[in-house]
């Protein structure tokens, strides 16, 4: 893991190794002394889990991860972002009724976090299009 920026990405699922990989960069930071951020991408599933009547693997898979993610942003030297996104214009499992994000959404989401007052702190922050309800 390369300690050489000050932003690390953390957005690869596979199982519980986004979980085990954001523990492993905070604590390769925390050793290291490191400021800068630490962005996690998750999932709306980590709000939605409770309400399916079968959640999936990657359901807790993301509530874990929101779970690291909140234990970590308590008391860090650097800034710990988790962004749960819904769906994604590019993703081919969108239900055809559901409404997505498209990326110049993404780019409001990044303003927003990285760009506001340096005072201001975004910690999680879940982001999905709204649905329309037609009569």
């Amino acid at each position: 893991m390369s300690l050489g920026f000050d932003f690390f990405v953390n957005c690869a699922h596979d199982g519980w190794s986004q979980v085990d990989l954001l523990l492993q960069a905070a604590q390769a930071w925390k050793d290291n002394q490191k400021t800068g951020t630490i962005l996690s991408i998750g999932s709306r599933s980590a709000s939605d889990f409770k309400l399916r009547p079968n959640p999936i693997p990657y359901d807790h898979q993301k509530v874990a991860l929101r779970s690291a993610h909140e234990a970590l942003s308590v008391d860090s030297p650097f800034r710990c972002v988790l962004l749960e996104l819904g769906y994604v214009e590019n993703c081919s499992t969108i239900p055809k009724d559901l409404p997505f994000l498209e990326f110049k959404d993404l780019e409001r989401v990044y303003d927003l976090i990285f760009d506001s007052d340096p005072g201001f702190q975004v910690r999680h922050l879940l982001v999905e299009r709204r649905r329309t309800h037609r009569d």
